[in-house]
């Protein structure tokens, strides 16, 4: 039988999946970015219905219960999601400071 637990995971699934999927729907989102949250989800329900895909792993990492390298897994998605942002904010902050400069510029040429 499936417990609580795994239904509601099952429910977080589809709704954060329906959500990357309607954003590439609507162009706001590449095809790329619903590919990689497809296998991230599709690792979660894995792990979620197979409790026992964990243990596996961690055997592998020679980590002491599929747990441990759940979070392991976990923590490194979070880094790198971390470092990605603060990579994209960097240039973003970049790009406006270029932006600013340029309409400056444009802005004291009219004025002369």
């Amino acid at each position: 039988m499936i417990s609580g637990v795994k239904i509601i995971t099952f429910l977080f699934i589809f709704f954060a999946w329906s959500r990357i999927a309607l954003r590439v729907k609507k162009g706001e989102a590449r095809i790329a970015e619903l590919v990689s949250w497809s296998i991230i989800w599709l690792v979660i329900g894995v792990a979620a219905m197979y409790p026992g895909t964990t243990d596996k792993l961690a055997k592998l990492l020679g980590v002491g219960r599929g747990f441990d390298a759940a979070v392991f897994f976990a923590i490194l998605i979070i880094f790198y999601s971390i470092y990605r942002i603060y990579f994209k904010l960097t240039q973003i902050e970049k790009d406006i400071t270029k932006l600013t400069r340029e309409l400056a510029l444009k802005e004291s040429e009219k004025e002369e």
